[in-house]
């Protein structure tokens, strides 16, 4: 990384409430950084549960980019009414979470139409079938994060045949891939990461992962009551 490239989460990120689960801690500010890069239409979260902090990070950052954006977050929150409640009061009118994944996606979503899907590996039961069945509705130069991606090293392998891959090896892992296809215009949003991450090589991939390490804690940092 030639230039300085100072990520926008470092300072309009904020974390919702309290964390509960800190397995989401070590990527927040980099999944606010990519919504904001993609500027997607349409995002599909498939990690509600303990995963309600990445939802809101994609969220986050959609509103705060003014990004005429949909997202669907699937799954059952640990504390549904405190996490419905606060998607109603900030993400209104374009974020909607609904209490299960389609087992056939395809007849909910169309091909091609997805710009952003998140998938927690640890939670699926079979985190390669779940891969197979939704890749195809991602829209080419389209993005999916994988989080947990440590405990599948396998799938990892697979899935960077599909496009360019980046991987954030911090906390259980977070494997990042954009999908081939597409043009240089869909690297067109506010921040610069998604073009960034095309043209890193390996000792500067090192240097962004450590650099987001960095602004984890200090994210976390800032809203701990002592801070």
């Amino acid at each position: 990384m030639n230039d300085l490239y100072l990520p926008e989460s470092l300072e309009r990120y904020q974390l919702p409430w309290p964390q509960r689960h800190d397995r989401w801690l070590p990527h927040l500010p980099l999944l606010y950084d990519l919504a904001a890069s993609l500027h997607p239409t349409l995002v599909v979260d498939l990690t509600l549960g303990d995963g309600e902090q990445a939802s809101f990070a994609f969220c986050q950052a959609i509103k705060d980019h003014q990004v005429d954006s949909l997202v669907y977050a699937f799954g059952k929150a640990d504390d549904p009414d405190t996490s419905n409640r606060y998607n109603r009061d900030h993400y209104a009118g374009f974020s909607y979470q609904l209490d299960a994944a389609p087992d056939q996606p395809e007849q909910r979503f169309a091909p091609q139409s997805i710009d952003l899907l998140h998938i927690d590996c640890q939670k699926e039961a079979d985190a390669a079938a779940t891969v197979s069945r939704w890749l195809p509705l991602i829209r080419a130069g389209g993005v999916l994060v994988l989080h947990a991606i440590n405990t599948t090293p396998a799938l990892w392998q697979d899935c960077q045949r599909h496009g360019q891959a980046s991987l954030f090896p911090a906390g259980e892992g977070l494997g990042v891939l954009r999908l081939a296809g597409g043009t240089d215009v869909a690297i067109a949003g506010h921040t610069p990461l998604l073009g960034l991450l095309a043209g890193v090589d390996g000792a500067e991939q090192e240097q962004l992962c450590r650099l987001y390490e960095h602004v984890a804690a200090h994210v976390s940092l800032r809203a701990s009551p002592e801070a």
